[in-house]
């Protein structure tokens, strides 16, 4: 009722402080203080009425009686018809239904339309397949279909099909996102009504009204399910009242439509008719109803309650029945709170013959139900109980035969009752000698500790339950479940109703206290004060002594101020004290009653006991992070074992602190002792429900402690010593000396966080240590804010502000930061102003913070982070820079580490190939955890109450996302080829060489092995064939198979090869699929011929033929060499590159006028001879090339060894200048230049560093090449340049060209085309190329060496075979693998010489060891200095020469594969 209102009916009952009115269709609770005017009326027929009952005396005010108003009067066809709709509205089903594999597509061209329709049959026969297999995974991937499905032709209805799917199959979340995402696009109430039954069904609940009545509008039909769900909901569980309501009254406004008379029906089905006073009752129907009559229905709908559901078919339609009346009295003027549940706990209903709703019609069951059956079933297989297994599992699947929980039992039930019987054959054959003793079980008490511990809060829930119902510790398992529910799931009512359903299992004196303790703890958590007295009484009148009586009468006392009960508070006070007078808290509480009594003012003492009573609500995050996960260090074993403390416990952890216990000390020196054990205390105080100041005084010793204990072990973590220092401040309101202590080493932790903050007799005063610290310009804001980040309420920063104004020092400094702070214009002249002004710093201190913790806090909640990254870093991003000024070095560099999670997230998103997101995923999870451990151990606020919920929900999401991406990746079969097969008709062997491949965009399989079929035409030595370890995504790995063709085989040349395949997926689950039957020809070769090798590793190739893909390089040199300018190119590369076959071809592609001359340089050289050899490498040529000999004309120079001895540089010079004259007056070749090839020129580097050759050699080298004397190709390896670094002026004249890895078509040419088969097609198969570019890396050298040896074997007598299969080429990869040696790879291993360079190849092979990763082909490095210090210097020198690549970060591979196997095989 509101104010003013009239209210007619019989009085039922009188109460302390209300009166109890039937008024005909419900029962009234009228709060004595609300009553104007009581009035006895007549009777109806004249009969006198009943007495009236006495009530309590009330001033009545004057003026004129009430107008009664009168009640509307529907017609009986308005009554018919809202009878008939109340019958549909209770039918309703409010459930989701299956999956209708049904999709708008009108829209759609004939073409598009098709296809649609096309993929949508295919995913439903898939879906039916995945059910008929029960196979989740396929659903899962059916899931993503539709999506896809979905973007591929704009049909949004496929996401509410996928919806439904997830939903049935337990993917809870999944189904939301889905049915949010339908309702969006679609907004219509098929699809709002699906996501508002799902909201329902899980913690979303509150939404689910409203996103009912969001979608009906002026365009919804007349019999919208929407409207009828958020109909239903109203009448049978008082939920959406208001909404209706709005909708109501919103309804009002539209224009004259079907929807418009159906929400008015809607209204008026829930709300008294007669209470509708002044409603048009004969426009109940009316198209035009005016808008008043909506007004009307709303505002009865939001002030008068649901009447309950009725019959199935009244007789005159509604008729509301009287509603029950409350258990117990209702508390003046307390407001009755709304009951919260898990998540689980909303049950869908149905209709029942009778009409009304039932809680078991739902074909979806509980999710609780569901998991608690699983749990069971698991527990009870543990345990080795099939007959309990099977029950469960017959539950579930009566329940729900679709849901993973189910078939993940019924699989280990199979599995361990198989093991069983193979376990008992094994048994009976050794005579039991092997048989185990029995494994110890642990129970679900000891499970659901270690979930507590975990913060796995719904586990430890299922398991406590299981405990309770399998009687392991029953009594404890109950006082647990029962603070499980009222402290951390606040769930009072839930945790009273255990208590009271299993009062049964306490027996013993000290089990029914603990039983009442855990009661009336509860209670008072509650707010239900009187029920707490009554039981705080019964424990007082249960005798308790010593501390046990004092704590109990100390809460009792609050209990009655709490309930408005002051006498006898005072009067329970004054007997306390006078049994024992030192209770100084209860002492207090007596003297502020006295007080209030004669005052008549109470509001001091209940501010006092409401500020204890929340004594553990308002914990920080932080202290109520440590009280969750206190191990009780320091309580004793019996204690522990049993679980039932007591104060005895406190007190021995008291003792163990002040040093009383075993004569151990415990000072300064050892603060982590301090620490835990108070915490301990204070935790057994939490579980014994005292919440006195006692309590909260422990928790100020243990925060004191642990800041001190970060400050003595030299974390060197100054923010973090603050956050504890700052918790001992501010967990109580009072000052005392320990908050002295702490705010001074709070203070001086700014200047220093080490143990010298624990010599507390040479800290400075409090006044002294802000003026020391303030005068630090950089420090005096920082200080501040850690200041005003105190709560404001309490003796504390009362004390702090006073203390600060009496100093005048202090006080100037703190004036100027203040005003600076609040940004000006703000007077802090005198202590008031100053006051207020702190007042107001620290409330924008506050909002700013809050204002940004809310944009994390928004973050953590709200919807997929994967999906929204990019905004994820933005918010990051200003999130810092908001707090850049605000919080700790520490926080900020945090934030930091949670953009840098986005970004790898970023990174896991964007991969598809699987191997690098599951590696990502790995890398990604781990940094999320390393950061969580690290919040946890090193803790401030905003880390462990904000960033840690953010990290820990981003973990989840991860391991959700890579778990369904598993599975949707995951293949369901290999494809199996035959490549080769050899028929050796002597002893009718045949060798078939099978090719497995796996998909692309699979998932990695491993463990993959062939098994060949038994058959009439073969026998096989070996019926399982390895295959290999691993076959990746678009890989493919060779197997060979050696059978015995039978005769009837041999008879007909024909034989058909039955195999399956084995592998084993990324999940471990191991799949067998049956292979396609491969039929082989046995006809054999006429005669054998050798295949040719022209294969010739380490030589130069002469050959043109076996010359490739230096085309491009040696027309570059050509045009070089040719061209107008005197070039000269230095050319380097790896050793055995091909740099001398380049050589070899430019000196023949060279043509007139260029005239070239090849030379090669070797160690130990002597400049002169060196510069005659050149000078005679040019004579030679000219002497002996035809176009230089013409009559009459002289042969040319010749170079004098002896006279270049004498001036090596000048006398060589001087020749040259020779040689060019003979050429400039040659008859017929005078345009003629000379064109110098040097081989291993790099030599000359190596010689100048040994001291062979003077370093002006490269000036004297220089002035030869700008003189142009001639024109050069320098060739070098891999330290060229190096070389070049060393003498940038002198090579300044060169340009430089890098002789590299064959391009992959060049490699396919080299590989084929010189064995090519006679009719010219190639001889390799299936993906034998593949393999062999894999292994050389598209080295020409490594090219060579592998197909020579290759070659070889093919012509080996016992193989002779003309075509390469994937198999041979594996066992020439794996001969080679143990038959080479180092020095084959040294052109790899090392750059060059060890005079030029300090990386040998001792190094490099002791990197590459160091920073192996994985095995086999995978292996990867990383250039991480933890596993080497020359790690990140050596894979950049290996980059440089091409002899890793980079993959991603420091993530590098080797080029040649052969070599990185060959590394493998020399480490063992």
């Amino acid at each position: 009722m509101r104010a003013g209102e009239y209210l007619e009916g019989t009085l039922v009952e009188i109460d302390d402080d209300c009166l109890i009115i039937n008024a005909g269709d419900r029962e009234v609770i009228l709060e004595a203080e609300s009553i104007d005017m009581v009035e006895r009326l007549a009777a109806p027929g004249g009969v006198p009425a009943p007495a009236a009952v006495p009530v309590p005396a009330v001033p009545v005010p004057a003026g004129p009686p009430p107008v009664v108003p009168r009640e509307p009067v529907f017609p009986d066809d308005a009554l018919r018809a809202l009878a008939g709709l109340r019958r549909t509205v209770l039918e309703l089903p409010l459930e989701i239904s299956a999956p209708e594999f049904t999709v708008y597509a009108d829209d759609l061209d004939a073409a598009l339309r098709d296809r649609l329709n096309k993929d949508l049959v295919t995913i439903r026969n898939r879906y039916a397949y995945a059910l008929k297999i029960r196979e989740r995974a396929r659903v899962l991937r059916c899931i993503d279909d539709l999506r896809t499905l979905r973007g591929n032709y704009d049909a949004p209805d496929a996401l509410q099909i996928a919806g439904r799917m997830a939903w049935f199959h337990g993917e809870y979340d999944r189904a939301l996102e889905l049915f949010a995402e339908a309702a969006d696009e679609l907004a219509d109430g098929s699809s709002c009504f699906d996501l508002a039954m799902a909201q329902r069904r899980t913690d979303e609940r509150e939404y689910a009204a409203r996103t009912l009545a969001s979608c009906v509008t002026e365009a919804s039909p007349a019999d919208d399910r929407a409207l009828l769900a958020l109909t239903a909901g109203v009448l049978t569980e008082d939920v959406g009242t208001g909404e209706l309501a709005a909708l109501v009254e919103k309804a009002g406004g539209w224009r004259p439509c079907p929807a418009r008379r159906a929400v008015l029906k809607a209204g008026l089905l829930c709300v008294p008719l007669p209470k509708l006073t002044g409603f048009p009752a004969e426009e109940w129907d009316a198209p035009e109803a005016p808008a008043s009559a909506f007004e009307i229905v709303a505002r009865t709908l939001r002030t008068e309650p649901v009447p309950p559901a009725p019959p199935a078919e009244p007789a005159s339609g509604p008729a509301p029945g009287p509603r029950p009346r409350p258990a117990a009295p209702r508390q003046a003027p307390a407001r009755q709170v709304p009951r919260t549940s898990a998540p689980s706990a909303p049950a869908f209903v149905t209709a029942t013959p009778n009409g009304r709703r039932s809680r078991t019609g739902d074909r979806r069951p509980e999710i609780a139900r569901v998991m608690e059956l699983g749990d069971a079933a698991r527990t009870a297989l543990d345990k080795k109980d099939f007959e309990a297994a099977e029950r469960a599992l017959a539950t579930l699947q009566e329940i729900a035969p679709q849901h993973s929980v189910t078939w993940g039992v019924q699989r280990d039930l199979s599995n361990l009752r198989n093991a069983a019987k193979a376990a008992a054959a094994t048994a009976a054959r050794t005579g039991g000698k092997n048989a185990r003793a029995g494994a110890r079980w642990t129970g679900p008490f000891v499970r659901a500790e270690a979930a507590l511990r975990r913060n796995e809060v719904e586990q430890a829930r299922r398991f406590l339950h299981q405990a309770i119902e399998q009687g392991d510790q029953p009594a404890r398992a109950v006082r647990r479940l029962a603070e499980l529910l009222s402290t951390r799931l606040r769930l009072r009512d839930d945790a009273l109703a255990l208590l009271d359903e299993h009062k049964h299992l306490f027996r013993t004196p000290e089990e029914l206290w603990g039983w009442s303790q855990e009661r009336s703890t509860t209670l008072e958590h509650a707010g239900r004060w009187d029920e707490a007295s009554a039981e705080l009484q019964n424990m007082l009148d249960s005798g308790p002594t010593g501390n046990d009586r004092a704590r109990v009468a100390e809460r009792l006392v609050d209990a009655y101020i709490q309930s408005f009960r002051y006498e006898d508070a005072e009067r329970l006070a004054e007997a306390e004290l006078e049994r024992a007078p030192g209770q100084r808290s209860l002492r207090a509480k007596r003297d502020q009653l006295v007080q209030a009594r004669k005052t008549g003012v109470y509001s001091k003492v209940e501010a006092m006991v409401q500020l204890q009573s929340s004594a553990t609500s308002d914990l920080s995050p932080l202290l109520t992070f440590h009280l969750d996960r206190c191990e009780y260090r320091g309580v004793r074993a019996e204690s522990m074992a049993t679980r039932n403390f007591t104060e005895k416990d406190i007190n021995r952890l008291d003792e163990l602190v002040s040093g009383r216990a075993d004569k151990r000390v415990l000072g300064s020196d050892y603060p982590r002792e301090r620490a835990d054990y108070n915490l301990s205390a204070a935790r057994i105080m939490r579980d014994l429900g005292i919440t006195d100041d006692g309590f909260r005084s422990r928790l100020r010793y243990f925060a004191a402690a642990m800041g001190d204990a970060c400050a003595l072990e030299a974390k060197g973590n100054a923010d973090v010593i603050r956050t504890y220092y700052s918790e001992a401040v501010s967990v109580k309101g009072e000052w005392d000396k320990i908050v002295d202590v702490k705010l001074r080493q709070l203070v001086m932790s700014f200047t220093t966080s080490d143990p010298r903050l624990l010599e507390t007799k040479h800290l400075p005063s409090l006044e002294r240590s802000l003026e020391a610290v303030m005068k630090e310009r950089h420090l005096a804001t920082k200080v501040l804010v850690a200041l005003l980040s105190l709560p404001t309420a309490g003796e504390t920063v009362t004390r702090l502000i006073r203390m600060i104004w009496a100093d005048h020092a202090t006080r100037g400094l703190f004036q100027q930061v203040l005003a600076g702070y609040l940004d000006g214009g703000v007077s802090v002249a005198d202590k008031t102003n100053f006051t207020t002004a702190w007042l107001a710093a620290a409330n924008k201190c506050r909002e700013r913070r809050a204002a940004v913790y809310g944009q994390i806090s928004v973050l953590t909640e709200t919807g997929s982070a994967l999906s929204t990254l990019d905004r994820h870093a933005s918010e990051f991003q200003q999130i810092r820079q908001d707090l850049s000024d605000l919080e700790s070095a520490t926080d900020l560099a945090r934030l930091e580490h949670c953009l840098a999670v986005v970004r790898g997230l970023r990174q896991y998103i964007k991969q598809d190939v699987y191997v690098e997101r599951e590696r990502l995923f790995g890398t990604v999870g781990k940094t999320i955890r390393d950061h969580l451990l690290k919040f946890e151990s090193a803790p401030t606020l905003m880390s462990l109450q904000y960033l840690h919920p953010y990290l820990t929900s981003i973990e989840k999401e991860l391991k959700e996302h890579f778990e369904q991406y598993q599975a949707s990746v995951e293949p369901d079969e290999l494809q199996v080829d035959l490549v080769v097969n050899r028929y050796l008709p002597g002893g009718g062997k045949v060798d078939v060489q099978l090719q497995v491949s796996n998909g692309p965009g699979a998932s990695p399989v491993g463990n993959v092995e062939l098994e060949v079929m038994p058959s009439e035409d073969y026998t096989v030595a070996k019926a399982i064939v390895p295959v290999s370890e691993s076959i990746a995504a678009s890989e493919s790995k060779t197997c060979q198979v050696s059978l015995v063709a039978r005769e009837p085989a041999i008879e007909q040349k024909l034989l058909t090869l039955s195999c399956r395949i084995h592998f084993t997926l990324r999940s471990q689950r191991r799949v067998t699929v049956p292979v396609d039957p491969k039929s082989i020809h046995l006809s054999a070769e006429d005669e054998w011929t050798d295949i040719p090798n022209p294969y010739s590793p380490g030589l130069p190739v002469e050959d043109e033929k076996m010359f490739k893909g230096r085309e491009r390089l040696i027309a570059d040199l050509v045009e070089t060499l040719t061209g107008p300018h005197h070039g000269s190119v230095i050319v380097y590369g790896q050793k055995r590159a091909g740099k001398s076959s380049v050589l070899l071809h430019l000196a023949k592609k060279l043509e007139l006028p260029g005239v070239a001359a090849s030379f090669s340089i070797s160690g130990n050289i002597d400049l002169a001879v060196l510069l005659y050899e050149i000078g005679d490498q040019f004579h030679w040529e000219l002497s002996s090339r035809s176009e230089f000999q013409h009559p009459g004309y002289g042969p040319p120079p010749q170079p004098d060894l002896e006279q270049i001895r004498l001036a090596p540089q000048q006398k060589f010079k001087e020749y040259l200048r020779l040689l060019q004259a003979w050429l400039r007056n040659h008859p017929t070749q005078s345009d003629a230049h000379l064109v110098l090839l040097i081989d291993e020129f790099s030599v000359v580097h190596k010689e100048i560093r040994v001291g062979n050759l003077e370093r002006n050699f490269m000036k004297g080298w220089k002035a030869m090449l700008e003189q142009g004397f001639f024109r050069c190709v320098l060739v070098g390896n891999d330290l060229m340049p190096t070389f070049i670094q060393e003498f940038p002026n002198e090579f300044q004249v060169a340009n430089e060209m890098r002789v590299s890895y064959l391009d992959r078509s060049s490699a396919v040419k080299l590989i084929e085309d010189p064995i090519r088969l006679p009719d010219g097609a190639s001889r390799y198969r299936g993906n034998a190329v593949e393999r062999i570019l894999e292994l050389t890396g598209c080295s020409a050298y490594y090219i060579q060496l592998f197909c020579q040896h290759l070659v070889e074997y093919m012509n080996s007598e016992d193989v002779r075979g003309p075509a390469i299969g994937p198999a041979d080429v594996e066992t020439v990869a794996d001969r080679l693998i143990g038959t080479l040696g180092e020095n084959e790879f040294n052109n790899l291993l090392t750059p060059g010489d060890q005079e030029v360079t300090d990386i040998g190849s001792d190094l490099v092979s002791e990197v590459l060891r160091s920073t192996k990763r994985d095995a086999g082909r995978n292996m990867y490095h990383e250039a991480d200095e933890n596993a080497h210090p020359e790690a990140e210097r050596v894979f950049r020198d290996l980059e440089r020469r091409e002899v890793v690549k980079r993959m991603s970060g420091n993530r590098y591979s080797i080029q040649v594969g052969l070599f990185g196997e060959w590394l493998q095989h020399r480490w063992g």
